[in-house]
């Protein structure tokens, strides 16, 4: 059962342009005035690819928003790292020696 993109019903036609189904010539119309907004592709002609663009600038933005409020590395009285859990001052953790672990 082929349904109409644009009204529902079941559907006569198909948009050679859009491979998308319609009912009658008023929604084949309005099919070809207004594509489906996965349809209207960018310059790559890939939605997959557009897809994958807009993610990879959502997290480059998001990386250079990270890199600007990343807190200063936590260090001891004397300039070595901290262990986690470890305040300044206090002495090294089992197991850590200068902030690193060791085995």
């Amino acid at each position: 059962l082929r349904v109409c993109v644009v009204t529902g019903k079941a559907a006569k036609y198909r948009d050679a342009a859009t491979n998308q189904f319609f009912a009658n010539a008023d929604a084949g119309a309005l099919l070809r005035e207004n594509p489906p907004p996965w349809l209207r592709l960018g310059k790559h002609g890939s939605a997959y690819h557009e897809a994958m663009l807009q993610i990879r600038s959502e997290r480059e933005d998001a990386g250079e928003s990270a890199k600007a409020t990343a807190a200063a590395p936590r260090l001891n009285t004397d300039g070595s790292p901290l262990a986690p859990g470890q305040k300044p001052g206090d002495p090294d953790p089992p197991g850590y020696f200068r902030g690193r672990k060791f085995d």
